[in-house]
């Protein structure tokens, strides 16, 4: 299985976690409104107390990847805590024939671990 980003989508990743957005809560200077408000829209980091919201967002790193870019392979050691921002990530595998098989796609407020 491998992760590849679907379209132009910036992504947080953390050195070792995150920093937040606007509504309610903190926010990553490198992150427009929306895009820090998606981050802030997720379940999963909804929930957070505000502040390891804060320290999430604190240590993330944004990256706006292209299309295509490939973020893990499988088998990789699990060393890094992706957030999509904005656009889509694409969880799949390639087939023997070379062909892609898409299993998911992960949208704006989603994380991977």
């Amino acid at each position: 299985m491998s992760i590849a980003i679907s379209e132009h989508s910036p992504i947080l990743v953390p050195q070792q976690h995150l920093r937040p957005a606007w509504p309610a809560g903190p926010v990553h200077p490198e992150l427009r409104f929306d895009e820090n408000a998606s981050i802030h829209a997720g379940a999963w980091f909804a929930e957070l107390s505000e502040p390891l919201r804060h320290a999430i967002l604190g240590r993330a790193r944004v990256r706006h990847v292209a299309s295509g870019t490939r973020l893990a392979r499988r088998g990789d050691a699990a060393s890094h805590w992706f957030g999509v921002a904005r656009g889509a990530v694409r969880l799949g595998s390639a087939l023997s024939d070379g062909r892609n098989f898409t299993l998911d796609f992960i949208g704006p407020s989603q994380c991977i671990a």
